[in-house]
């Protein structure tokens, strides 16, 4: 939607030049790739801005803790996708000093999308993708996976079966809608 909203402004900047100017060919086609390389990367940027500082903020947060009361349970997040971030952002408002909020620390994510491997996703590392689950686990001394995915039972399964080999505990979250009060007389 952006791409074309940009287009269409480029192609009316265009049609108005041509009508108060009446300029050149080569003057116009100038004129939209000027125009066009200016506005793209200032769209673009207004956009990612906000989601890269809060990134980095939820980031330099982590590292800035200090010294933990309790032993920490060290999770590995299975999907780094809107419900995990959903579910970072929720744990951090609800108790903001710690990870999660119930003693556990976040070592990083696995996702099956390999564009986002090495990158960060709110403030965390995304190391890999299932198959790499074993060597994590042992690496990272892992004691749970939260999947916070959509996966399907094949996907399920083998988490479950990598936790079993490594001791791991296997949780899912999921964002779910509770009714907590329904009139009488109403469906």
């Amino acid at each position: 939607m952006v791409a074309m909203a940009l287009a269409a402004s480029v192609l009316l900047a265009f049609g108005l030049v041509c009508l108060v100017r009446g300029a050149s060919d080569r003057f116009l086609l100038l004129f939209a790739v000027v125009y066009a390389g200016m506005a793209l990367p200032a769209v673009v940027g207004v956009r990612i801005f906000r989601r890269l500082v809060e990134d980095t903020m939820s980031w330099a947060k982590g590292r800035n803790r200090g010294w933990p009361t309790a032993p920490l349970r060290r999770v590995l997040l299975i999907g780094a996708g809107d419900e995990c971030t959903l579910l970072l952002r929720a744990r951090r408002i609800e108790e903001p000093n710690r990870d999660l909020g119930r003693g556990l620390e976040v070592v990083g994510l696995i996702d099956e999308d390999s564009n986002l491997h090495g990158r960060y996703v709110y403030g965390y590392r995304v190391l890999g993708n299932i198959d790499h689950l074993d060597t994590l686990a042992e690496q990272h001394r892992i004691g749970e996976f939260i999947v916070t995915a959509a996966t399907g039972q094949r996907q399920l399964d083998r988490v479950i079966e990598t936790a079993r080999r490594h001791g791991v505990r296997v949780t899912r979250w999921q964002p779910v809608l509770e009714t907590v009060y329904v009139p009488t007389g109403n469906a």
